[in-house]
C-alpha cells in the first residue's frame, strides 16, 4: 500500500516538474521577444544562452540578428513535430530569408509573417502577436503608394493586445504613419497627422529618455516642424536622431530617411551645398527601392534649383521608372491581400462544409443499396463536367483562331498604314523640293529679270517726264515685290509665316477655346527656325497626340512641352486622363495612331517613349535629331 502511494506521489511530483520547466522555458522566450519588441537587442542576444533548446536558441538569435544587421547561423529545420513557438519562430526565420533575397515589396516574406500572427493569436500569446504585427506593419509601411485602409485591421489588432505604455508609444508612432497616408499619395493628412504629433508627445512624456523608440519621435517631431516651416527646430530634431542611430544597425532605415529629411529641408531653404551633402549620405544608406525613388525625386528638384535642367530631368526620369515599379509591387501587394481574404473564406466554407459532411454521414447511416446510386450520380457528374470541359476547350480553341486571324488581319493593316506613312512623307519631301525650285528660279530668274528691267527704266530720262511711263515704273516695282514675296513663301514651306511654335501655340488656343479642354504650350531654347519639313512632321504628330487626348484619355488639361537644345528637339505632350495598359495598348493601338507616330519618330532617326500609369494619365516622349 505504501509502495503504491509512493508510486503516484512520484509522477504527481514528475508531471508537476514538466509543467513548471514548460512555463519557465516559454517566461524565457516571451521575456527575449519582449525584449526584441523594445529593441533592447543586446539584452534579448544575452538571454538567448538561456534556452536549452539548440534550434530554438540558434533561430531565436538569427531574427536577432537579421533586425541588427549581423550575420546568422545556418540553422536546419527541425523533421520532428514542433509546438507553437517552434512553429512562430519558423514562420519569422522563413520570412527573414525571403526579405535577404528582396528586402522591400517581398510578398512571399509578408505571407510568413502573416502565418507568424495566426501561430501567435491561436496560441493567445500577446507578445508573440505584438512582435508579429510589427513585422507586418513595417512590410505595409515599405509600400509609397498603398493606402491607409491596408494599415488599418493591423493596427486596430496592436490596440487590442497592446499592454502598457511603451505598447501605447508604438502603436502612436505607426498611427502616425497611417495618418501620413491618409490620402493614398505621397503627402501628408496635416490635419489628422497633427492630432496624432500630439498623441505622441502626451505618450512619449511619460517615457523614459533613454527609451529606444526615441529616435523615431525625434524623426517625427523633426518633419512636423519642417512641414510648419520651423527650420530650425526641425535641424534640431534632426541633429538629435542622427546622433542616437549613427553605426546602430537596427537604425539603418531611419538613417537614411532622416538624411533624406535634412537634405529636403535644406532644399527649400535654397542651401543647395548642405542639400546634396545630406542627399549623398541618404543614398548611401539606403537599403530599399523606396529610398532611391525619393533620392532620385529629390535630385530632379536639386539639379532644377541649379538650373541644370538636363540632369534635372535624367533624375526625373529616374524617379518615375522608380515610381512605376513601387506602383506595380503595391498593385501586386494589394492584389496578394484581396486574394488570400478570399482564400480564407473559401477555407471556412470548406471546413464548414466537411463537418456538415461528417454529421450528416455519422447520423444517416445510408443503406448499401444507395451506394450504387451515388456512385451513378458521381459518374454523371463527371460525364457531364467532363463534356463541359470539352465544350469550353472547343470554343476556347475557336475563340483563340478568332484571335489569331484578328491579329492577321491588324498586321497587314498595319504595313499598309506604313507604307501609306512611307508615301505621304515621300510626297512631302517632293514637295518642298519642288516649292525650293520653283523659289530659286522665281528668285534667279525671273526676279534677276525684273530687277535689271527696273533698273534700266529708271535710268531712262524718259520716266522722268511722261506719266504713264512713271506708271510703268510702279508697276514694275509692284510685280517685283511679289516675285520676291513669291519666292520666300515657296522657299520656306507651309508654316513660313509662323513656324513650329507659333503654329502649335495657335492650335492650343483654339482647341481650348472650343472648350474642348485646356491645352497648354510651354517652350525652352524655341529661338531659332529648324527645317521646314521636320516642322511640319513635328506639328503633324503633335496634333495627333493632342487628338488621340481628345478621344481617349478623358482628360481636362493637355501639356505641350517644346526643348531645344544642342541638335535635338526634344516634345513631351502629358495629359492628366485615365491612363492606358501599355500590354493592352499593343493589342489595340492601330485605333489609337501611336503606331504611326512612333514610325514617323523611327523614319526621323528619333527616339519615342510612352509612360501611362492607369488613373493618372499618360506622357509620351519624343527626341528627334534637328
Amino acid at each position: 500500500m505504501h509502495k503504491q502511494s509512493y508510486k503516484y506521489l512520484i509522477l504527481i511530483l514528475f508531471y508537476l516538474r514538466v509543467c513548471t520547466w514548460q512555463i519557465t522555458a516559454q517566461d524565457k522566450i516571451d521575456s527575449i521577444f519582449i525584449l526584441k519588441k523594445n529593441l533592447n537587442y543586446e539584452k534579448a542576444i544575452s538571454k538567448v544562452e538561456l534556452i536549452e533548446d539548440p534550434w530554438l536558441k540558434i533561430s531565436i538569435k538569427n531574427i536577432l540578428f537579421f533586425d541588427i544587421g549581423r550575420e546568422m547561423e545556418s540553422v536546419d529545420i527541425p523533421v520532428e513535430s514542433m509546438d507553437f513557438q517552434k512553429r512562430f519562430v519558423l514562420s519569422l526565420t522563413k520570412g527573414n530569408l525571403e526579405l535577404l533575397k528582396k528586402k522591400y515589396g517581398n510578398i512571399a516574406a509578408f505571407e510568413y509573417f502573416l502565418e507568424a500572427y495566426k501561430v501567435a493569436e491561436n496560441s493567445k500569446n500577446r507578445h508573440f502577436q505584438k512582435v508579429a504585427l510589427l513585422y507586418i506593419l513595417k512590410e505595409l509601411k515599405g509600400q509609397v503608394f498603398l493606402g491607409s485602409n491596408q494599415f488599418v485591421g493591423y493596427i486596430d489588432a496592436f490596440r487590442k493586445v497592446s499592454q502598457n505604455t511603451e505598447d501605447y508609444a508604438i502603436l502612436s508612432l505607426n498611427e502616425t504613419v497611417l495618418y501620413s497616408k491618409a490620402n493614398d499619395t505621397l503627402g501628408y493628412n496635416i490635419l489628422e497627422y497633427n492630432k496624432s504629433i500630439r498623441k505622441l508627445d502626451s505618450v512619449f512624456g511619460l517615457l523614459e529618455k533613454t527609451n529606444n523608440y526615441f529616435p523615431y519621435y525625434y524623426h517625427e517631431k523633426g518633419i512636423e516642424n519642417k512641414l510648419n516651416k520651423n527650420y530650425d527646430s526641425a535641424q534640431y530634431y534632426f541633429k538629435k536622431v542622427e546622433y542616437l542611430t549613427k553605426n546602430r544597425g537596427q537604425y539603418q532605415e531611419l538613417m537614411a530617411t532622416n538624411y533624406w529629411q535634412i537634405s529636403d529641408m535644406f532644399l527649400q531653404q535654397g542651401s543647395l551645398a548642405e542639400t546634396q551633402k545630406y542627399r549623398q549620405m541618404s543614398i548611401e544608406n539606403a537599403i530599399s527601392l523606396r529610398d532611391t525613388f525619393y533620392d532620385n525625386r529629390l535630385g530632379a528638384e536639386f539639379y532644377e534649383k541649379k538650373l541644370n535642367f538636363k540632369k534635372a530631368y535624367e533624375y526625373l526620369k529616374k524617379s518615375n521608372k522608380n515610381e512605376y515599379e513601387l506602383s506595380a509591387k503595391t498593385y501586386s501587394f494589394m492584389s496578394n491581400q484581396l486574394s488570400r481574404q478570399y482564400r480564407e473564406e473559401a477555407r471556412v466554407k470548406y471546413d464548414t462544409a466537411k463537418k456538415e459532411e461528417q454529421i450528416f454521414v455519422e447520423q444517416q447511416k445510408l443503406k448499401e443499396n444507395r451506394n450504387w446510386l451515388i456512385s451513378s450520380i458521381i459518374i454523371f457528374i463527371m460525364g457531364t463536367g467532363v463534356a463541359i470541359l470539352l465544350q469550353k476547350n472547343t470554343s476556347k480553341k475557336r475563340k483563340l483562331a478568332e484571335q489569331e486571324a484578328l491579329l492577321k488581319q491588324q498586321r497587314i493593316e498595319n504595313l499598309i498604314k506604313e507604307q501609306e506613312l512611307v508615301s505621304i512623307d515621300a510626297m512631302i519631301e517632293g514637295q518642298e523640293k519642288e516649292r525650293q525650285k520653283v523659289a530659286g528660279e522665281l528668285h534667279d530668274d525671273l526676279g534677276s529679270l525684273m530687277a535689271t528691267i527696273k533698273l534700266h527704266f529708271e535710268n531712262a530720262e524718259a520716266s522722268k517726264k511722261d506719266k504713264a511711263l512713271k506708271k510703268v515704273e510702279g508697276l514694275l516695282e509692284e510685280a517685283y515685290q511679289k516675285i520676291r514675296g513669291m519666292a520666300r513663301s515657296r522657299n520656306s514651306g507651309m508654316m513660313s509665316d509662323q513656324g513650329l511654335l507659333q503654329a502649335i501655340k495657335k492650335m492650343a488656343k483654339t482647341i481650348t477655346e472650343a472648350n474642348a479642354l485646356k491645352v497648354t504650350v510651354e517652350d525652352f531654347g524655341m529661338g531659332e527656325r529648324i527645317e521646314n519639313s521636320l516642322e511640319l512632321s513635328v506639328f503633324r504628330m503633335v496634333q495627333e497626340l493632342v487628338a488621340n487626348a481628345i478621344k481617349h484619355s478623358e482628360a481636362s488639361q493637355v501639356n505641350i512641352q517644346l526643348s531645344q537644345y544642342n541638335d535635338n528637339l526634344n516634345i513631351i505632350v502629358e495629359d492628366n486622363g485615365k491612363g492606358f495598359d501599355r500590354s493592352q495598348m499593343n493589342k489595340n493601338h492601330s485605333g489609337m495612331g501611336l503606331t504611326n507616330i512612333e514610325k514617323r519618330v523611327e523614319h526621323l532617326e528619333g527616339n519615342f517613349t510612352i509612360d501611362s500609369i492607369i488613373g493618372k494619365g499618360t506622357s509620351i516622349l519624343i527626341d528627334v535629331p534637328i
